[in-house]
């Protein structure tokens, strides 16, 4: 968050582990979140459609509502991945403290000229790199554990609605490789295979291929492309058609 202390011990470490989690299972902690905590209900139309907008309602939370699509729910999903993999790359024991030693994942060498955080400013904790100061009241333990880190996410953003505090991050960027690979695994969904794996990188020139793919089949399925083919194949038979007529008469 850059502006959400403290050690963390050695149990809750143990608790959580050292690996970072993949794109797959950061997307599943946050819809666990939503459907644990919200009440999704369509509005009071009977003509109500797949794609028409639903109510939310937080089951513990009235302030937490609003009407959206089907659509832009799960561009908020794919936001707050992004994020997460843009605030701690998807490492739950993520630090970045304001005094040495800094953090590093196992087997990568800490930088040691300079602390992470500039002095005073507490220490940002966990996958969505909550501050220390900016949110003392998310403990240690919440922060660094996965499931609380995305409820108290939930809860920080309304909903994941309100991504105020996060708006530094590049993950909110559509241009951006952690934003892509949190779409790459929505297309996961709909059949397309991945490499599931934290490093969101290699994923930019699938999901290219992808979106070229889904475009083409788009085109081809759309009523303008069998107008032009139709036409394109009379004019074809037509020049076929005189082409016959001329060969015939030379030799008449």
């Amino acid at each position: 968050m850059g502006d959400v202390d403290g050690s963390l011990d050695q149990g809750a470490v143990a608790a959580v582990g050292a690996a970072a989690l993949t794109v797959s299972q950061l997307r599943a902690l946050v819809e666990t979140v939503a459907h644990k905590r919200i009440i999704m209900s369509t509005l009071n139309n009977a003509d109500h459609k797949a794609g028409d907008p639903f109510k939310i309602v937080d089951a513990h939370d009235a302030r937490i509502s609003y009407t959206i699509t089907p659509d832009e729910y799960d561009k908020r999903l794919v936001q707050a991945v992004a994020i997460m993999l843009a605030e701690s790359g998807g490492w739950p024991l993520a630090e970045c403290r304001d005094s040495l030693p800094n953090w590093a994942p196992p087997g990568v060498k800490p930088r040691t000229d300079a602390p992470c955080n500039k002095p005073g400013r507490g220490v940002d904790r966990g996958l969505w790199q909550f501050n220390s100061k900016a949110f003392p009241q998310i403990s240690d333990l919440a922060a660094f554990d996965p499931a609380q880190a995305c409820e108290a996410a939930y809860i920080v953003s309304n909903g994941y609605k309100d991504w105020g505090p996060w708006h530094g991050s590049k993950g909110l960027d559509p241009t951006s490789d952690q934003y892509k690979a949190s779409q790459a695994w929505q297309d996961s969904a709909a059949g397309v295979v991945i490499d599931d794996t934290p490093g969101p990188s290699s994923l930019s020139d699938l999901k290219a291929w992808a979106d070229g793919l889904a475009k083409l089949l788009s085109y081809i399925t759309s009523g303008a492309f069998w107008r032009r083919f139709g036409v394109g194949a009379l004019g074809v038979g037509l020049i076929l058609l005189a082409l016959g007529l001329l060969v015939v008469a030379s030799r008449s």
